[in-house]
């Protein structure tokens, strides 16, 4: 990125201006403690001005640098230091030439880094030279021109300022952050003259690690937007002027987002339009666009718009990200402070920005923090902030489908340059009490049996959850108490102390476990073999194995210990949380205080000698599958064997334990466990066995991992979807100019034609990537409801909550992103009640109904199907559903049929997997005869045909006439036989023979 476009972002709003006037304000304070680096940094300076650097000196030199480096606050990580000490001691004369290079050579700073680091490896391929430590020798020589590195500071800052950066090599690195903090510099010395680049790279530091900084400002920022959006909505014509003003990318950009789309979003184009070709726009001219669409439609498609609300997503869609960010700091920020250390609050939900109202657009934002246990924020306690043109408010509310709804105890600034963080701490430490109050969501500790010798374990770990049997019980939610338990007992068993254990333990599994308690599986009195959370309420499925009665977990740690204090119960399943002594023993072993912080995470992260690039690889893949893995997962994401990772995990953690120093976690038979170091879970020799990265060693990945929002997506083309799927190009036009018309398909065709296949990378061809982030699939049934699909009360732990059903949440995300095209695949449509599923949306997924908003029957809330929203269908037409059902369907899809495709494109896939040409002509006359008889027989017809995926893959190493025999047999018979249930002659004599 060159230094205009870095400038051009850092500088886009006021952002980087509030941040530093808030920073000046906190080192006023007692708080700021970071003097000490000026302190060293001047000695330093003084040392080496006039300091000629030659093969004679530069150990002294460089051993200085070594002393002076602070023990707590380092400026690199020491082994960075120690390893340029010993390459000086081993090649005076070549690091005393490197080191003026570094220093005074024309080449780019990216260039003499990496010369440095060049021979440094060529010396020592394991020795460490990461940005800190160049960022510590460029501030040595002379802070006021070079800032000191740390990654996590960068990090931050790229999220904060929206800057799009893949991370680089080391001397890019420090390059690109050197730019960053001159463009800093240089916007603030105009106002505060005597700036240098360690002022600003102190700001940095500081307003990326105090609260007190990044809070404060966040609120100033998002106030100051409020403020802006107010005076938009009482003024729209000022909204267009910035819209006006916006760069020509943007523009350009927002204009092919909204080429080619219907009613307000065709407004939206045009208003665009009208900008980029003539650079101004009046709200008359709007409003002449505004008539000149509104007459193409029958329906008053402004109902529910007004100016504002039109050109609200063209000035926000560059906010959007930035304000989430602002309100990512101050939900974190709550989640962490320490007095709340032992709630157990929902990570990073709830947090909306100035489109929360439909996205129709607002001057408020708001965010909750909330413990888990609750259906949404709506059910529960939570510590609420809101933003607006007024100022802010913060403290307590109750959700409004709280029983306590409608209760508040709020703080409120009216003056934002008053408001400090010190007051918002200390309201919400103040409203704490009365939060707890919400009790059902209190943490309970529970221990629970894996049966006989813990043989349910595996289970237990490879379904995530934990389950208890009884299945002659039934469901347990039929009974009301313990008492109907025991009756129920009664008739199974004659001893009462069973009677009375046992169903107690069925009681507590059912109503008394709360999601988020902590469960200990237990082998014996004295053995502890793992700790989960729970995730979800009691379950009852009557055919699971081995038991129908289960809770799902998310397992906390996978470690087996021995008690040497305490004794567990001996009950299959006991609430401990009255025997404080025994948690407190059995959390500690999954809590050590040897946990390595993330700022040493990164610095080992950025030392080769330490994690070698091997490591990384394969560490980096896991944090992309969500920073834990099988084995098998993560070999075959790397295309490496599950037993690969073994020797290199133990080498690694081996290399931590020596940089740190700490001593190695011990397991209960007295050895070490090396790996325990980088990852929670135990090793086995089997599949189940799941790698978790450790959170810091995560959070450190995280902050060195490439951004998620610049990962490249695979790319899927019109050319890929025609390679993989049998169809004609003709035909591939056709569909996708109907479900770009339509905006709703059916794909309906006889068994086995591929219908759910082609559904999925249709949607992938029209996006362009694999992204299943925009991609959802259901498969409707006869029981399938309104409720499953759209919205509907359900019960939870406090009685009944209104939640939301998986359309609805997809319709969300798409409002969110209308910058996108979002693909919803309903497998098998026609079994499903389409009127009962969709209610009132089924309205809104017609095509010129889009965009139009309704209220819904039990939230009363506005909402409506954009039109980036397409629904894809896939009907079996050998249903005997179907006919029902087509004219309901009718009106709103479009129908597309998918017939057999034996054709040449998929003859020559199948003799690729390897089938022989004997084969393939076996198969094209069993289909062929079968067909033809199906085609014209005057029940069936071609709605019946078999299809060609019944044949389209053969397993490896699988014999190809063992294959071709069991697709026969035991897939195509039974589907003939239910075919000619009247006929059974019929089916033999075409089975014969072929």
């Amino acid at each position: 990125m060159s230094y205009e476009e870095l400038q051009k972002i850092l500088l886009k709003d006021e952002y980087i201006d509030i941040s530093f006037k808030r920073y000046l304000a906190f080192k006023e304070t007692n708080l700021y403690d970071e003097s000490y680096k000026i302190e060293i940094l001047s000695r330093l300076n003084s040392f080496l001005k006039g300091q000629e650097i030659n093969e004679y000196t530069v150990l002294d030199i460089v051993k200085k640098i070594q002393k002076e480096n602070p023990s707590a606050g380092s400026f690199v990580h020491w082994s960075n230091t120690e390893d340029l000490v010993k390459y000086t001691e081993a090649r005076p004369a070549e690091v005393s030439v490197l080191m003026n290079q570094l220093f005074q050579s024309p080449l780019s700073i990216e260039d003499r880094v990496e010369v440095f680091r060049e021979k440094g490896k060529a010396y020592n391929p394991n020795i460490s030279l990461g940005a800190p430590l160049f960022g510590y020798l460029f501030a040595a020589v002379d802070f006021t021109k070079y800032p000191l590195y740390k990654q996590e500071v960068f990090t931050d800052l790229k999220k904060t300022y929206g800057i799009e950066l893949k991370l680089g090599t080391v001397g890019n690195n420090y390059e690109t952050f050197l730019s960053v903090c001159e463009i800093a510099l240089q916007h603030l010395k105009a106002t505060y003259p005597d700036l240098t680049i360690i002022d600003i790279q102190d700001f940095f530091f500081c307003s990326t690690h105090y609260k007190q900084i990044i809070v404060e400002t966040a609120v100033h920022y998002l106030h100051g937007l409020a403020t802006e959006l107010s005076k938009f909505m009482n003024q729209p014509a000022l909204i267009l002027e910035a819209i006006r003003k916006l760069d020509s990318n943007t523009l350009s950009s927002l204009r092919e987002q909204y080429r080619n789309q219907e009613k307000v979003n065709l407004i939206r184009f045009l208003v665009l339009d009208k900008i980029i070709e003539s650079d101004s726009i009046s709200i008359a001219e709007m409003e002449d666009i505004k008539n000149q669409v509104k007459v193409k439609y029958e329906t008053n498609i402004l109902q529910s718009w007004n100016n504002f609300t039109i050109l609200f997503q063209l000035y926000y869609a560059n906010k959007k990200q930035k304000v989430q960010e602002e309100q990512r700091k101050i939900h974190e920020t709550i989640r962490q402070m320490q007095e709340f250390a032992n709630m157990n609050f929902i990570d990073k939900k709830v947090l909306n920005g100035f489109n929360w109202n439909q996205h129709f657009g607002c001057s408020e934002c708001w965010l909750a923090v909330y413990e888990k246990g609750h259906a949404s924020h709506r059910t529960a306690a939570q510590f609420f902030v809101s933003i607006d043109e007024k100022g802010i408010r913060y403290g307590l509310l109750y959700g409004d489908q709280h029983p306590n709804r409608g209760q508040s105890d709020f703080d409120f600034e009216s003056n934002i340059e008053s408001f400090i963080y010190e007051d918002f701490h200390q309201k919400m430490v103040r409203v704490l009490e009365e939060f707890k109050k919400d009790t059902p969501t209190t943490i309970q500790y529970w221990t629970i049996g894996a049966g006989e010798d813990a043989k349910y374990l595996d289970d237990f770990l490879s379904s995530n959850v934990i389950s208890i049997g009884w299945r002659d019980l039934g469901n347990l939610k039929q009974y009301k108490n313990t008492g109907e338990i025991m009756d129920k007992f009664n008739e199974l068993s004659a001893d009462e102390i069973r009677r009375s254990n046992d169903a107690n333990t069925c009681n507590d599994f059912t109503n008394s476990m709360n999601i988020g308690d902590l469960v200990f599986i237990k082998k014996g009195t004295k053995q502890v073999l793992a700790v989960a959370e729970i995730e979800s309420e009691y379950q009852y499925d009557a055919l699971r194995q081995p038991h129908p009665n289960f809770r799902e977990v998310k397992w906390v740690a996978v470690h087996k210990h021995l008690l040497i204090k305490g004794e567990l119960p001996t009950k299959t399943l006991t609430n401990i949380t009255p025997y404080p002594d025994l948690v407190q023993e059995m959390l500690g072993f999954y809590k050590t205080n040897l946990e390595i912080s993330v700022e040493t995470w990164i610095e080992l992260l950025q030392n080769e000698a330490i994690f070698k690039e091997k490591d990384l690889v394969y560490l980096h893949k896991m944090f992309e599958l969500g920073g834990e893995a099988k084995a098998t997962e993560l070999a075959a994401a790397l295309g490496k064997h599950s037993s690969s990772f073994n020797t290199p995990i133990v080498q690694l953690a081996k290399r931590v334990y020596e940089a740190t120093d700490i001593p190695p976690i011990k397991r209960e038979d007295g050895t070490n466990c090396f790996w325990c170091v980088l990852f929670e879970g135990e090793y086995e020799e089997n599949q189940h066995f799941t790698w978790r990265l450790k959170p810091n060693l995560k959070e450190a990945i995280a902050a060195t991992h490439v951004d998620s929002s610049i990962v490249e997506l695979e790319s899927y083309t019109k050319e890929d979807f025609l390679k993989e799927v049998f169809i004609k190009e003709k035909e591939y036009d056709t569909i996708t100019n109907l479900l770009n018309y339509k905006k709703n398909i059916i794909l309906q065709g006889p068994p086995g034609v591929g219908k759910t296949f082609v559904s999925k990378r249709l949607a992938y061809s029209l996006m362009g990537v694999k992204d299943d982030n925009r991609v959802e699939m259901v498969q409707f049934h006869q029981n399938y409801a309104y409720e499953d699909f759209v919205m509907g009360f359900r019960p939870d732990e406090h009685g009944f909550s209104l939640q939301f059903g998986i359309f609805y949440d997809f319709c969300q995300r798409a409002l969110e992103n209308p910058e996108k095209d979002y693909y919803f695949i309903i497998d098998e449509i026609n079994r499903g009640n389409l009127s009962k599923v969709f209610g009132e949306l089924f309205m809104l997924i017609e095509r010129d109904k889009r965009d139009e908003f309704v209220t819904m029957g039990y939230s009363k809330d506005k909402f409506t199907v954009p039109s980036n929203v397409y629904l894809i269908g896939t009907m079996n037409t050998a249903d005997r559903s179907l006919a029902q059902l087509e004219v309901a369907l009718r009106r709103r899809f479009a129908f597309v049929t998918l017939i057999p495709a034996f054709n040449e494109k998929w003859k020559l896939t199948i003799q690729d997997s390897g089938i022989s040409d004997q084969m393939v002509a076996r198969i094209l006359f069993a289909v062929n005869k079968i067909n033809k008889e199906i085609n014209g027989d005057f029940q069936l017809g071609s709605g019946y045909a078999i299809g060609h995926s019944f044949f389209t893959s053969k397993p490896e190493n699988m014999d190809e006439n063992t294959w071709y025999e069991g697709i026969l047999t035991f897939e195509i018979q039974p589907l003939l036989e239910e075919y000619f249930f009247d006929r059974p002659e019929m089916v033999k004599s075409l089975i014969e023979g072929i």
